[in-house]
């Protein structure tokens, strides 16, 4: 369903491990029965250990890869979508592949493939595919008429998702039906369901909430620019990212904002996540974590251009990669520590991580010019 919660709580997070690709991390990191799988932008499948971050396997698709792999652990598989329009099952223990699928259209897929009966994602043909678990066509739905860039979710036998022609669609999960449809404007915001109602943000600035068996309006707040971000729920909050460079926390059930946090001068367009009593959220220097209660950040890890890459956990460890190539992953190590308490931010406290970089680099400069305006006066004097 997208949810993007869990109910792990975050506490003091440490560096676990670090491994370096052979390109851009351009996927999340899927992680399950303790391996790790994502993608980079050199078309690369990596398979890791989750306990040490050593590598078990990577097995090259030939075309870039910007759409989140998916584990289906009943029949030990991996399906990966790429930039060429092909579909590919990857044996979960080697890598090997099981087999592909094309859609014959050339054109990219971004969107994260689900996995309930079949094998849901859309592409920028504008189709939305439903594969068989052996890679055969179940049915496409041809109705949209721009590219489907959503990754799709699934509630009570209907499958959800957002296309560029401004619709949010739900169709019948085993025939392709349209059920139901709602015109706002161009939606590259994946779907949320939680608790029978459907979440997303599109470019009208709004973010909707939708009865998820019939579509109509339960509520939409209207935010301080597009949104691009796909919101995570927990059944009380809603988080999302904005493109005015907030991250919004709102109320789950009448859509009124909780908090704002100004994390970027642009685009927030990564995904947050919902952990336990926080959430995380990655943008163009890096982590943070922030208190779900408050929206103060408790801990920043500014590492790289991670504005892409949506972060995601697995038993007590929260991984995120970046543009240069690297995979973090912190572990949870309880209760953050009495000397490190200091670190955390004050409640109401105003924190925009991004200019803490440029206040250091001012710093650093006054330095050295006062140290250079010294030694100057004193090389004067001595001649004198």
């Amino acid at each position: 369903m997208n949810q993007a919660s869990s109910p792990t709580e975050l506490g003091h997070l440490e560096l676990e491990w670090e491994f370096e690709a052979d390109g851009e991390i351009t996927t999340s990191i899927v992680a399950a029965s303790g391996i790790g799988i994502f993608a980079t932008s050199e078309g690369t499948v990596y398979d890791l250990n989750v306990t040490d971050g050593s590598e078990l396997w990577n097995v090259s698709i030939g075309s870039s890869l910007y759409s989140t792999p998916v584990l289906d652990l009943e029949n030990e598989a991996v399906y990966v979508c790429d930039s060429s329009g092909k579909v590919t099952g990857l044996a979960i223990h080697d890598g090997t592949i099981i087999w592909q699928w094309d859609t014959g259209t050339g054109r990219e897929i971004r969107s994260s493939p689900l996995v309930a009966d079949k094998i849901y994602f859309g592409s920028y043909d504008s189709y939305l595919y439903a594969l068989n678990r052996n890679g055969t066509l179940a049915w496409r739905f041809e109705g949209c008429l721009g590219w489907v860039h959503t990754s799709p979710a699934y509630y009570e036998g209907l499958v959800y998702f957002g296309s560029c022609d401004g619709y949010m669609r739900a169709l019948d999960a085993s025939t392709g039906k349209e059920v139901w449809n709602f015109s706002s404007a161009y939606i590259p915001s994946s779907p949320v369901v939680y608790d029978g109602k459907v979440f997303f943000g599109a470019y009208d600035s709004n973010l909707h909430c939708l009865d998820a068996l019939n579509g109509t309006p339960v509520w939409n707040t209207t935010m301080g620019d597009n949104i691009y971000s796909s919101p995570a729920v927990d059944g009380k909050n809603v988080v999302v990212g904005c493109n005015d460079g907030n991250l919004y926390c709102l109320d789950m059930n009448d859509g009124h904002i909780v908090w704002t946090l100004d994390l970027m001068p642009s685009n927030l367009e990564s995904s947050p996540l919902i952990s336990g009593n926080k959430t995380a959220v990655t943008y163009d220097q890096g982590l943070v974590i922030v208190h779900l209660d408050n929206g103060t950040i408790s801990q920043g890890f500014l590492w790289g251009n991670s504005a892409d890459i949506s972060p995601s956990a697995y038993d007590e460890m929260l991984f995120f990669g970046d543009k240069q190539g690297y995979v973090h992953c912190l572990q949870n190590r309880g209760q953050v520590p009495d000397d490190d308490k200091d670190d955390e931010k004050e409640m109401n406290e105003e924190v925009d991580p991004g200019w803490e970089a440029v206040f250091l680099l001012i710093a650093l400069l006054a330095i050295m010019f006062t140290a250079m305006f010294l030694f100057l006066r004193r090389s004067r004097w001595i001649r004198k």
